[in-house]
């Protein structure tokens, strides 16, 4: 974790003791590990039967107490294992969204979700990661070394509050603006651009379709059907480097 340079907010409001839900936006494979490493106490995470297959990955989260699931699919047992751990006084955790967004911005929440809040009446705890989608785009083949920022935040429900109201609430207590996040000092990234011409599937200057052609060096990509060329900076914006 001191590679990632872990910068976090708001420990103060993750109970010490009781349990609790832990939910987080995803944006980067490394939050899987970073948001419940951070809490500093027994957890319990669901996450794809994917992710727990990678060697390193799936034997740190095996560690950290988490449990595979079948993405896609009604997987009983996972949440039975996640349910148990809670009644256990654990802080229970996934990804709302069930998918990691490849911008940044927020995706749609689970209907799921709110309904298994509802029926623990447990209380939950945000973990808002605001650079996982700069440290490791979706679509890019490397990741950047940029610092780790993120924040907890804690959230109770009356027992009024319906599945739908609880849904409402997680999707703005995870919400980031990626537009908004500044890029922490000491930010560095290795052949940017690597895995960008998969993500684009057409040039956004001509709309060639499948045209674009990452440089050797890795952190620029252009398009031979109408010559123009861009530099991919750490924030993940294309800058022209060519006459429009």
């Amino acid at each position: 974790m001191a590679v990632l340079r872990v910068n976090v907010k708001g420990r103060e409001n993750v109970p010490e003791t009781a349990g609790a839900m832990m939910l987080a936006n995803h944006a980067s494979l490394f939050d899987v590990l970073t948001c419940f490493w951070a809490v500093d106490r027994p957890t319990c995470g669901i996450g794809s039967e994917q992710v727990f297959r990678l060697p390193v990955a799936g034997t740190l989260l095996k560690l950290l107490g988490g449990v595979p699931y079948s993405k896609g699919a009604k997987d009983g047992k996972a949440v039975r294992a996640l349910v148990a751990a809670y009644e256990e006084g654990a802080i229970i955790g996934m990804f709302p969204e069930g998918f990691r967004s490849w911008t940044g911005k927020p995706l749609p929440i689970r209907r799921g979700t709110g309904r298994l809040v509802k029926s623990l009446g447990c209380p939950l705890v945000y973990c808002k990661v605001y650079t996982g989608f700069l440290q490791h785009p979706r679509w890019a083949t490397w990741p950047r070394l940029i610092p780790w920022h993120m924040e907890y935040f804690y959230e109770e429900f009356s027992p009024d509050a319906t599945a739908d109201d609880i849904n409402e609430a997680i999707a703005r207590g995870i919400a980031i603006d990626p537009d908004k996040v500044e890029l922490p000092k000491h930010s560095w990234g290795y052949r940017l651009a690597d895995g960008l011409q998969d993500f684009l599937w057409a040039c956004p200057g001509c709309f060639e379709v499948e045209s674009l052609r990452v440089d050797p060096k890795g952190n620029h990509i252009s398009c031979p059907h109408c010559v123009r060329r861009w530099r991919v900076d750490l924030r993940c914006f294309m800058v022209a480097e060519s006459p429009d």
